[in-house]
Parts: structure tokens; C-alpha cells; sequence
């Protein structure tokens, strides 16, 4: 959300988010009344860990992620709701690994959701089809 104030000259506009690196807009999700916010980045989606935490019911920080390897966990800058804020973001992948390590029965549904809902609206907000090149090349088509 910008804030314009209409009797500078010229228009001056404050932007609430606007850290000195590159950030991401995070696509919000809800489960039982809880937000999850998530990004699609090199080929791959990416998972808020504080979100994910209350999700599991788990106090999960960065300590929890160090069985995780390097390539499944790293630090942006996350836009959601106007504000910007540093988060550890964990990939499918890594995901899928702290919910087997942390266990309840209440995760598989939870896996479910993510695997059937969530990576669904995200893989459609980056207009994955057959005619799309990274997608054919992975069918077994050589891209044109």
C-alpha cells in the first residue's frame, strides 16, 4: 500500500516496504485460521518457517532447521500485507523432512493440503503448462 500526499510538488509516494535488497511478495495462504505465506523462486516453491511452526503446533526456529542441508533453507526479504520482513523460508523439500521429523498425525493432512492445494495455486500462478520450454524438457520433449 503506498501513501501519495497530494499537495507535494512533484507527487511524493512512501512505500512501507522498501528494504535495500530485493524481496519477494509472498502469496498468502489459510488453514484453520492460520496464514501461511509462500514464494515460487527457481523452479521451486519456498515455505515461511514461523508460519509453518504454528501450522505444526511446533516451536520451530532456525535451530530446528540445521538437519535440514543448505540448499533447503535461506533467508529473504518477505513482503506480505504491506510490510517487509526478514524469514527463513524452507523449500518443498525441506518441508516435507520436518514434518516426517516432527511428527504428529495431524501433519499428514497437513501434507496433503500443501501437496494437493497450495503447490497447485502456486505452480498455476507461474503459468506452468505443456507448452511452457522447463516444462516440456521435463515430460521428455525438447523444447522448441
Amino acid at each position: 500500500m503506498a501513501v501519495s500526499y497530494p499537495g507535494a510538488a512533484p507527487m511524493f509516494t512512501v512505500t512501507p516496504c522498501a528494504p535495500r535488497t530485493p524481496h519477494f511478495e509472498a502469496t498468502l495462504f489459510l488453514r484453520h485460521s492460520r496464514m501461511l505465506r509462500a514464494i515460487f523462486t527457481d523452479a521451486q516453491a519456498w515455505f515461511c518457517l514461523a508460519d509453518l511452526a504454528r501450522l505444526m503446533g511446533k516451536a520451530l526456529d532456525e535451530r530446528a532447521t540445521l538437519k535440514l542441508d543448505a540448499d533447503q533453507r535461506r533467508e529473504v526479504w518477505l513482503q506480505a500485507n504491506g510490510e517487509c520482513q526478514r524469514q527463513l523460508m524452507i523449500s518443498e523439500s525441506g518441508v516435507l523432512a520436518l514434518l516426517v521429523h516432527h511428527y504428529v498425525p495431524e501433519n499428514r493432512t497437513l501434507r496433503q493440503w500443501l501437496t494437493h492445494e497450495v503447490l497447485t495455486v502456486l505452480h498455476d500462478q507461474q503459468g506452468v503448462t505443456l507448452d511452457n520450454p522447463r516444462r516440456a524438457s521435463c515430460s521428455g520433449r525438447a523444447p522448441r
